[in-house]
């Protein structure tokens, strides 16, 4: 077997923080070497704050951001971000959502113009919506069904507290999940969706000042 180099020296890059007047917190990771940039969008919001009974609205208002905006329908958002190199993501766990994306340089103000619209004014369309909330449905069918998943979701409700928002799924039950709908998601995204409870992070090749700017 070969044997080990000597370790390489390696630096990690600087990192910028600046606060907007409008509150977003704005970090900045300048890697030049990658052709590339990739944004995270922060907020802070997650299955911790669903309403008891509504559990799994965190989740689905994060899995509905991108099936439309006052200007685009879910199917031209993710042409335009496609046509772009791109992709949008978002999801949500227990303490945050997070949406990203990874652009080519010379794509990015076209790539987080789009991005910026898809965060702060989803229309989230009642039908998709509903599908979203459908597909879940049936994730969770599908999980218990198999040991693995039932063994988890057990074990959660034995570790914690049945008053304690962990006792129960993240992504909420099959009970939790059913009366969810368009208005609430939209009611759940105008209260915790903001930039002052927004952290973007910005990494690649991108200067501080670009970041700023953008």
């Amino acid at each position: 077997m070969p044997a080990p180099s000597a370790v390489r020296p390696y630096q990690f890059p600087a990192v910028h923080r600046v606060t907007l007047g409008n509150g977003l917190k704005l970090v900045v990771a300048p890697m030049p070497r990658l052709p590339i940039v990739t944004a995270y969008a922060l907020v802070d919001v997650g299955a911790t704050a669903d309403p008891v009974g509504s559990e799994g609205l965190a989740a689905l208002t994060a899995r509905t951001l991108d099936e439309g905006t006052g200007a685009l329908d879910g199917a031209a958002l993710t042409e335009r971000f496609e046509s772009l190199g791109t992709a949008f993501e978002a999801y949500a766990d227990w303490d945050s959502s997070v949406a990203r994306l990874t652009v080519m340089p010379s794509r990015l103000d076209a790539a987080f113009a789009l991005f910026a619209q898809v965060l702060r004014a989803p229309s989230f369309p009642a039908r998709d919506v509903a599908r979203k909330r459908d597909e879940r449905l049936d994730d969770l069918a599908q999980q218990l069904a198999e040991p693995r998943g039932l063994a988890d979701q057990r074990f959660t409700g034995f570790l914690y507290d049945k008053s304690a928002r962990y006792a129960r799924p993240g992504s909420g039950n099959a009970r939790s999940v059913a009366t969810l709908d368009a208005d609430q998601v939209r009611a759940f995204h105008a209260q915790h969706y903001g930039p002052a409870t927004t952290t973007l992070i910005l990494v690649g090749d991108i200067t501080l000042e670009g970041a700023v700017a953008l």
